[in-house]
């Protein structure tokens, strides 16, 4: 079982002894348990058919809450099928941690917006404000470090200096991206991307910044990023044929 549809498959099949009845959970059931995909669609997956990126990490993480499988070894293979997943799971379904906004809701930052919460090391507890959050990154721009479904710890609240790594609004982008802010030799600030086929551009506006970027979060497997939670990325800022270097 060397891919995720194999194991789901597996799990599904094997399910009625872990759920203490006797007819097989239908591809159809499972759809709906992993927030309203089709029959077809778990039939792709389990053929491992489906596009990459196409089912997110929450998708599975629900399969596996409802197969009573672990999620590690759902989507990675590694461990056992019937390990412990409770302190993996728990900052996903507990109450406590930091909220997680989309990045369609980051300007108006909710509790009826709030997507899940996350919680994060005690170290990290002691500096963030009250204003901190998690959310998706909507480009490749700092790539390699974190890519496109991958998840940033923002404090809006945390003192800003050169060199860090902010959240902020850009020209021409839906939603805020993730950048290095530098000093422009011309003046001001520039926004600095990592992915050196991405633009860096000038900061407009110190409104434009939405906060300091404490912590990413990424996924070994595109398809476990959060890519399918941002609406839609196809006017997300795309990278330039020619690299720009400063």
């Amino acid at each position: 079982m060397n891919t995720i549809g194999d194991r789901l498959k597996y799990a599904r099949e094997t399910a009625p002894g872990r759920l203490g009845r006797d007819y097989m959970v239908t591809q159809g059931e499972l759809g709906k348990v992993m927030e309203g995909i089709t029959q077809t669609a778990v039939f792709k997956m389990e053929q491992n058919k489906n596009k990459r990126g196409e089912v997110g990490v929450t998708k599975l993480m629900k399969a596996a809450e409802f197969l009573k499988v672990s999620f590690l070894w759902l989507a990675t293979g590694k461990g056992t099928m019937d390990g412990s997943d409770e302190e993996l799971l728990s900052p996903f379904y507990g109450d406590g941690g930091l909220p997680v906004y989309l990045p369609q809701h980051i300007r108006k930052r909710l509790d009826d917006n709030i997507h899940s919460r996350l919680t994060i090391t005690d170290k990290l507890q002691s500096r963030v404000t009250d204003k901190a959050f998690f959310t998706v990154c909507t480009d490749d721009g700092l790539a390699p470090m974190i890519t496109t479904g991958g998840l940033v710890l923002v404090d809006p609240g945390s003192q800003m200096v050169l060199t860090d790594y902010v959240l902020t609004n850009i020209k021409d982008s839906p939603f805020p991206v993730v950048r290095q802010i530098v000093a422009n030799p011309e003046g001001g600030y520039l926004l600095k991307p990592l992915n050196p086929n991405y633009p860096s551009m000038p900061l407009e506006e110190l409104a434009d910044l939405v906060g300091v970027v404490l912590e990413f979060r990424t996924w070994p497997d595109a398809n476990l990023s959060f890519k399918d939670l941002i609406p839609d990325n196809r006017h997300v800022i795309k990278p330039n044929v020619v690299p720009f270097n400063l």
